[in-house]
């Protein structure tokens, strides 16, 4: 059990190895800054953090639900290391869509970033209380 403000932040029931969903949570926490701080876009980001979602077992979280949604929506869109196998002109034209849906969806992205970020900071704590008890 980890704290979060004034509430306990609990794995989900049948957790077995409770360290490794504190490092899903973390990483959570780690995507959404990288959307905050510009070093994601939003569909690469909805992408990233519906996996983690499912990895950490937080599909009903709202926001991250709001990110699956994003990669649901977005899906056909060339991002990432798939960009390697579409040819110069094709990614021109999609380029244009994902410029267009990347300024659609930003500002409740954002938003719902700034959530989680604000959510998943317990799990900053968790990793730095783990590597303290494994350097003792």
């Amino acid at each position: 059990v980890r704290r979060h403000g004034k509430r306990s932040v609990k794995p989900p029931e049948g957790t077995a190895n409770v360290a490794l969903w504190e490092e899903y949570c973390r990483k959570i926490h780690a995507r959404a800054t990288d959307l905050l701080n510009g070093n994601l876009g939003v569909i690469e980001a909805a992408r990233e953090l519906t996996k983690l979602a499912f990895q950490a077992r937080a599909e009903r979280d709202p926001d991250l639900a709001y990110f699956h949604a994003i990669t649901s929506e977005t899906n056909e869109l060339p991002t990432g290391a798939e960009r390697a196998h579409w040819s110069a002109r094709a990614l021109a034209r999609e380029d244009d869509r994902i410029r267009a849906e990347e300024n659609r969806l930003r500002p409740e992205a954002l938003a719902a970033a700034a959530r989680l970020q604000e959510r998943y900071r317990w799990a900053l704590d968790a990793r730095k209380a783990r590597r303290s008890q494994h350097a003792v």
